[in-house]
């Protein structure tokens, strides 16, 4: 870790193969990712666009695959493990078991 990371939202979208979503919007600022709620739960939160699957050009979209928007909340010197990466951020896990995504430009590749 380069920089700490505190995770943005206690509640983050989170759903399973085939759930809708409606799109809210997609952020300039950080491409390839959609602002979306859950249309069962009403969570909300952002979802890379990759894992979308759109069913029409505005507002509705299911999800490809199981997905969480969680962050992980990391410090200066803590290891992780990396797994996968997607739009400028990538899915990580503590020591302590603790998982979620951190921002790639926080992050220490050796």
């Amino acid at each position: 870790m380069v920089a700490d990371h505190d995770r943005s939202y206690e509640a983050p979208i989170f759903g399973t193969v085939g759930d809708v979503v409606k799109i809210v919007r997609r952020e300039d600022d950080e491409p390839g990712w959609m602002w979306c709620e859950h249309s069962a739960s009403g969570l909300a939160g952002w979802v890379p666009e990759a894992f979308l699957e759109r069913e029409d050009e505005h507002s509705a979209a299911t999800l490809r695959r199981n997905y969480s928007a969680m962050e992980l909340t990391v410090v200066v010197g803590q290891s992780l493990m990396m797994f996968e990466t997607v739009a400028g951020w990538t899915w990580c896990a503590s020591a302590e078991g603790d998982a979620g995504w951190v921002p790639n430009h926080k992050l220490a590749t050796s």
